[in-house]
């Protein structure tokens, strides 16, 4: 093998190992920005759902009642 052939092997492993050092990266971002979409996602049906289900529990039989009172003060003193 002549040294050019040598060289020339040499700069096609390093181009070879960069482009999957640049692959492994980029499906990296690629893989935690599908992750954080599902995340977003997820936490988004779960606020839904919590306030669905707030929405739900006050269409319940519970009643409020509006009314006007007066507060008594039934304590003795002794003046």
């Amino acid at each position: 093998m002549s040294p050019i052939d040598l060289i020339i092997r040499a700069l096609g492993i390093l181009f070879g190992l960069g482009i999957f050092v640049l692959s492994i990266i980029f499906g990296g971002l690629v893989l935690m920005t599908i992750i954080g979409f599902l995340i977003l996602v997820i936490i988004g049906f779960y606020i839904r759902g919590f306030f669905m289900k707030k929405e739900k529990s006050k269409d319940s039989d519970e009643t409020i009642i509006d009314a006007e009172y007066t507060v008594l003060d039934d304590r003795e003193r002794d003046d």
